[in-house]
């Protein structure tokens, strides 16, 4: 999961154009870092959801480190976008998710 960090502040600074440049570059920096059948969604105002499916966790590491990397060394409007960006992962395996849905139906 991916937050863009004070982007209404940015809106109500400098406009919803600036806001949507920053929420276009989150976009392009996370769907940078994924193969074609993973799953970049914006999910409310400023989260984004990353879903790699059908991956094992030594896949899903590299990845998030090619997040990390990207969102480090991205600017937007001469802004070091990792001031503004906040990643969070979790993994869960197709094990722990078939349990989620048995405990949750019981």
């Amino acid at each position: 999961m991916g937050d863009v960090n004070g982007l209404k502040m940015t809106n109500d600074a400098f406009g919803h154009l600036a806001g949507d440049s920053l929420l276009i570059a989150a976009r392009q920096v996370l769907t940078g870092c994924c193969r074609p059948t993973d799953v970049v969604v914006r999910w409310g105002g400023d989260e984004f959801v990353i879903l790699l499916p059908n991956t094992d966790e030594e896949i899903v590491k590299q990845r998030m480190s090619k997040m990390i990397d990207a969102v480090a060394s991205c600017r937007v409007d001469q802004v070091l976008f990792s001031k503004l960006f906040a990643l969070n992962f979790i993994i869960i395996s197709q094990n722990k998710r078939r349990y989620r849905i048995k405990y949750s139906a019981a």
